[in-house]
């Protein structure tokens, strides 16, 4: 790649080599950057015998204490890339490997990998229409798909969310705004929260996903807003309980205002009774969130 000159030297800094554009320049640095992150992730991830390299966290951390973070001089792509390679790439779970037994995170499919790098070099912003033209609509066209598959009818819409904890706490606020404008007419947005705020509780499975719980912090009802409820041999929210929980709320004075349900824990996989659930929370005028991450 060309050098930058110095602000010092009067002369302009040339990017060509830097970003995509219709150049030539811009198409042989590309096609060479891909090359050397392709060999790197290969020689030092992809072809690797086991699922990972051993490496204990201490001399994982002793490591990295030594790397310069943001150095005053670049060292150029491939040798950074390199750099990359042997001390992340070689230290990382290999995912796809057939010993590796993932927590979470599983082998991405190639095609998925071949996305990424169209992701990555259009970087579309989904703020508003003017920034992604075209993913603007494409968004709205999967989400009315999964609206039909999953049969919610016409009114229904929703927005992509970055995973199940950021889900949780969106579907939490839009249960709670809701819940305070319709029975307590109270717009949290203008006045923040009701004063009765300390009498709303969240019904969930005593397996739920701890982030039911920090959500509840973040919105300002507190940790001791969520009241788990007891399961059944499968893991699974026992409904007769939660009917016996939702009544005891009620009886005190206290306001269950959303049941959250789990479409597979954590830990088991188990699926709450969703239909029943979905009776107990109309029944009782609560709004039912589905866990489905």
């Amino acid at each position: 790649m060309k050098k930058q000159r110095s602000a010092n030297q009067n002369s302009d800094i040339s990017f060509d080599e830097y970003f995509l554009s219709p150049l030539p320049q811009s198409r042989t640095a590309y096609r060479a950057a891909l090359e050397w992150a392709e060999a790197i992730l290969f020689r030092d991830y992809a072809l690797l015998r086991k699922c990972y390299s051993g490496a204990e966290a201490a001399a994982l951390k002793e490591k990295f204490a030594g790397l310069e973070v943001c150095p005053e001089e670049g060292r150029g792509l491939e040798t950074t890339l390199d750099l990359v390679g042997r001390s992340i790439l070689r230290h990382s779970v290999v995912v796809s490997d057939p010993s590796c037994v993932g927590h979470l995170h599983c082998p991405p499919l190639i095609p998925a990998l071949a996305a990424e790098c169209l992701i990555s070099a259009t970087n579309q912003s989904m703020d508003s229409w003017d920034q992604a033209p075209a993913a603007t609509y494409l968004e709205q066209r999967v989400i009315d798909w999964l609206a039909g598959a999953l049969g919610l009818g016409s009114r229904a819409d929703g927005i992509f969310t970055s995973g199940g904890t950021q889900s949780n706490i969106l579907g939490l606020l839009l249960a709670r705004d809701a819940f305070v404008q319709r029975r307590l007419g109270w717009r949290i947005s203008e006045k923040g929260l009701p004063p009765d705020a300390g009498k709303m509780r969240i019904l969930t499975s005593a397996n739920s996903h701890f982030s039911i719980q920090q959500s509840a912090a973040i919105l300002g009802l507190g940790r001791d807003t969520v009241v788990p409820v007891g399961t059944d041999s499968l893991g699974r929210m026992d409904v007769t309980l939660a009917a016996g929980v939702l009544d005891s709320l009620t009886a005190r004075g206290l306001l269950p205002f959303v049941i959250v349900a789990t479409a597979g824990t954590t830990d088991t996989g188990s699926i709450d009774p969703l239909s029943a659930l979905a009776d107990l929370a109309g029944g009782s005028g609560a709004w039912l969130h589905v866990d489905a991450a």
